[in-house]
Formats: C-alpha cells, sequence, structure tokens
C-alpha cells in the first residue's frame, strides 16, 4: 500500500472515530496503575492520559513470550511507535501506541522457550513446569523456575559492557505471573517511548466486553458462516485464509479452575470438551452479565474487544495477522464496526558484522541462506572433491558387483555352497567399501571444515530451526550486544516487511 493510500485511510478513520463516543471509563485507571505496575516511565503515563482523553491509538499485539520471545514482539512494539508518531503529526493530534499483551492465551508450549544464537550454535531456554490449558497470566513466577532461567541466561549471554544491565533487567521484572514478566520487560523497554501495555486479562477489559461476548452467544453461528464465505471469497483472489475453526466452537472461553476451556455450542447448550461445565443460552448470558472476568475471547472476537475499549486509529500485525484479519471483515460489519486499516509491522533481518562479512565472503544474500544453505554447501564440497567421491565410489561398488555376478555361476559349479560363501563374501567387500567411502567423505569435510563451519554460522544467524531469524531469536541477545541503543536502532527503521538491518 502506497503512503499516499494509507494517509487518506488514516484521515478517513480518524473521522470516523471522532463519531464515536462510547468509553470504558472505569479502564483508564486501571490502565494507568497497570503500567505503573509493569514499569512505564511519566511518558508512558501521558499516553495513557491522552487515551482517556479520547486520543486513537495503534494498537498492535502478541501472546506473552519468554523474555519477550521471538524479535517480531519487540517489532510489533516499534511499529507502533512509529506509526504513532508518524500519524500524530499528519494528523496533528495525539496518537499513542498500545501494545495488546495477550495475557489470557493457554498455549504455554509456545511461548515457554527463547532461543539465542550463540557461538556454539542455537541455544535455548525453556521455562520449567506443565502448564496445560493454563492461561498465562494464571502462571506463577515460583522463584525456583525464575532462577533457572536466569541461571541459563547468564550462562548463555557472552560477556558485554551491557550484560550486567541486561540480567539486572530480567531480574527486576520478573515477578507476579510468566505474562507480566514480558509485559513489564517491554514496558521496560519501550518506556521512553510512550508505549502502553494492555494486559488483556484486566477486569475492566471484561467488563468492557460483554456486548461482543452478549453478541457471540446469540450469533455464533453466523460468525462462522462469515468466515466461510469470507475464506472462499479470499482463496477465489489467490490470497490463502488462515482461520479455521470448528464449527461448533462458540469464539468464547471460559476460565474456570485456573483452566481455559473452549466453550462449544451443544444444540441449545453450550460445554466445554471435558463435559466439565454446561451452560443453557440463558445461563451463559447470565455469566456474560454478571461475571464477564469468567469469559475470554478467541482470535475472531479479541479485535472487536479491543475496538470496544479504545479508539483503533490502525492494527499492526505480521503476516498471518494481516490475513485472518482479512478473513473477519465482515464479523466487524455484522457487529456494527467498521474494521480499522491493517498495517504490516516491520520484519526482515538483523545483520550483525561478522554475519555480513560472511555473506561477502561467499557471494550470498540473507534472502538464499533463509532459502536453505545445504544444497549451496554440497555443491562447494563437491567441487573441493578432487576424486569425485559419491560417482568413483558408486562406480567401484557397481564394478565390485559385476565381477562378482560374472564369476558366481562358476563357484555355484564347483560347490553349490560356495555361491552361498560368495554372496556373503560381497556383502563384506561392498561394506569395506563403503567404510572407505565413509572416510573419504570425512577427510573431504574435514579439509572443508571452515566452509561448513561458515554455513551453520549463517543458518544458526539467519535460519534457525529453518525458520525465520525474526520467529525465532530472543530480542535480550541483541540488547546484551548492542544495549538500549538496539531499541533506538529499530526507532530509525521505516515499519517495512522485509528489512536489511545493518548492526
Amino acid at each position: 500500500m502506497k503512503a499516499v493510500e494509507v494517509e487518506d485511510q488514516i484521515a478517513k478513520r480518524l473521522h470516523y472515530l471522532k463519531q464515536r463516543k462510547e468509553q470504558n471509563r472505569d479502564l483508564w485507571p486501571w490502565l494507568e496503575q497497570s503500567n505503573r505496575e509493569f514499569g512505564g516511565g511519566e511518558k508512558t503515563m501521558a499516553a495513557v492520559r491522552s487515551l482517556a482523553g479520547g486520543a486513537p491509538a495503534v494498537v498492535t499485539g502478541q501472546q506473552a513470550g519468554l523474555l519477550t520471545g521471538p524479535l517480531y514482539t519487540v517489532y510489533k512494539a516499534a511499529t507502533a511507535v512509529i506509526l504513532a508518531r508518524r500519524f500524530s503529526e499528519q494528523l496533528q493530534t495525539p496518537v499513542v501506541p498500545v501494545f495488546w499483551l495477550a495475557s489470557e492465551d493457554h498455549d504455554f508450549q509456545e511461548v515457554r522457550t527463547a532461543w539465542f544464537p550463540t557461538a556454539a550454535g542455537l541455544r535455548q531456554i525453556t521455562f520449567p513446569g506443565e502448564f496445560q490449558l493454563t492461561p498465562a497470566c494464571q502462571i506463577a513466577l515460583e522463584r525456583p523456575a525464575v532462577m533457572a532461567v536466569l541461571e541459563q541466561l547468564q550462562e548463555l549471554l557472552p560477556e558485554t559492557q551491557f550484560t550486567a544491565d541486561i540480567l539486572a533487567l530480567a531480574a527486576e521484572t520478573a515477578r507476579d505471573s510468566f505474562s507480566h514478566w514480558c509485559g513489564a520487560l517491554l514496558a521496560r523497554l519501550f518506556a521512553a517511548h510512550g508505549l502502553v501495555i494492555v494486559d488483556s486479562c484486566g477486569l475492566p477489559l471484561r467488563t468492557g466486553a460483554r456486548p461482543v461476548f452478549a453478541w457471540a452467544v446469540d450469533h455464533g453461528p453466523d460468525i462462522h458462516r462469515m468466515l466461510a464465505e469470507k475464506a472462499r471469497e479470499m482463496q477465489a483472489g489467490g490470497r490463502q485464509p488462515v482461520l479455521d475453526i470448528p464449527v461448533e466452537h462458540s469464539h468464547l472461553f471460559l476460565l474456570h479452575q485456573g483452566l481455559r476451556l473452549a466453550l462449544l455450542r451443544d444444540g441449545d447448550a453450550f460445554r466445554d470438551r471435558r463435559g466439565a461445565v454446561t451452560f443453557s443460552r440463558r445461563e451463559l448470558l447470565h455469566k456474560v452479565e454478571e461475571e464477564p472476568w469468567t469469559l475470554s475471547p478467541n482470535v475472531v472476537l479479541r479485535p472487536l474487544v479491543q475496538e470496544l475499549v479504545l479508539l483503533v486509529l490502525a492494527i499492526v500485525g505480521g503476516p498471518g495477522e494481516l490475513a485472518y484479519l482479512e478473513q473477519i471483515e465482515p464479523v466487524f460489519a455484522a457487529f456494527g464496526l467498521q474494521m480499522p486499516p491493517v498495517l504490516p509491522r516491520m520484519g526482515g533481518v538483523l545483520l550483525e558484522p561478522p554475519v555480513a562479512r560472511l555473506l561477502d565472503k561467499y557471494g550470498l544474500t540473507y534472502q538464499q541462506v533463509e532459502a536453505g544453505l545445504d544444497a549451496w554447501a554440497e555443491e562447494r564440497l563437491q567441487a573441493a572433491d578432487p576424486l569425485g567421491i559419491a560417482h568413483t565410489f558408486a562406480s567401484l561398488a557397481a564394478r565390485i558387483e559385476e565381477e562378482y555376478a560374472r564369476i558366481t555361476p562358476g563357484l555355484a559349479a564347483l560347490d553349490g555352497q560356495l555361491a552361498e560363501l560368495g554372496a556373503k563374501n560381497l556383502a563384506k567387500v561392498l561394506e569395506q567399501v563403503q567404510w572407505l567411502e565413509k572416510k573419504a567423505l570425512a577427510s573431504l569435510r574435514q579439509k572443508n571444515r571452515e566452509l561448513l563451519h561458515h554455513a551453520e554460522r549463517l543458518k544458526t544467524a539467519l535460519a534457525p530451526l529453518g525458520n525465520r531469524q525474526q520467529r525465532v531469536h530472543n530480542s535480550l541477545w541483541y540488547l546484551n550486544k548492542y544495549g538500549f541503543g538496539f531499541i533506538d536502532i529499530l526507532m530509525e527503521q521505516q515499519p517495512a516487511p522485509d528489512l536489511a538491518i545493518y548492526l
């Protein structure tokens, strides 16, 4: 989307927001208090007051990950800040960057691990314990678990002038819950930029979400129909829909005995998969009205909740989020709301000097590394192989088999047992040929160990776990190397989805 088109969309969106008067008055004292607890500074408090005064917001968000999770989490926060500043200048009105911390999410396996590209290869830190179906905001930070994470972090981070500060930050923010730890780290990292953290487990958010919850109770089948129709439209246009929600899902979760349970439609009733709870329509609507804090929206309803409690000027998301937000656009319209402009977050790769030098040395691009280096490394090995090991030994084995096949009839004529012995002997000879081939390959790899080591370094740096860097590496690795100036480096970028950021 061209810049002028974005500016036009944003101007129209602001006009639309000015027609809306509804505000959740209970939200602002809570939001100010929670951001103080997260560690937000005076710029953050001023931003909260701007929201309370009717300022629009650029909203992004993510699950609460260990030690902030993958790099794209801080990319989202940085993009929200950059765009909020840009739109504030364009519109000549305050615009607030907001990070919606999806702390009620319960897929703990996705967020419990942090990955670091060490000199010894990719290494991980995993938060200990089993918390199946437990919302991140209800996972208490017990001292043994926190100490285990901090000790591993200290072992993995190379000593720099910033290490002590990074370790202190990780320790100081580790309190209350797993999600609070992530929120506090983000609040501290972006305190100078006025980023407001919205903890989705907050009680005022649930009370403000009553209209969405009640609507979902009565219109669940309609929501599924709209999603399916939009999915077909997207496929016809060559775009891939990403939402595939079981038709029995009510789009609501129940927070029950410390677990987040999907509520499924069963005729006129609602129940969880285990049969632990069952509600009639009337009972569930009563719970919406009297105990909204016991309910949680799914991925379809979450943007509607954001829309009710904030004046959302724009949403910032990754590629998958852009696709799913397009798919739920008719749901917004059916609820009587207008979908905000959806803008891509910044993305790409961080190129540290040693990595950039390796790319130059071998004439590679980071895109080639992301696509896979195994075939490239194999070609380089073959080019450095004077013997042609694979072909030579395959030919040798074929000739040996051919000669054994030629003499086998004669052996059988001499003695029937000789043919059987010949077959066994052939197997042993071929085994020795394979052994020698492995030795030759090992020598070739040893002779070219620098090439292979460099290939592994590039994969660890740019394509860890066969994935993109931004989806794996943890931000604390770069903060440890470049200090809090790393955030300033991100602030200097244009929020494009495929950046090459040279550090």
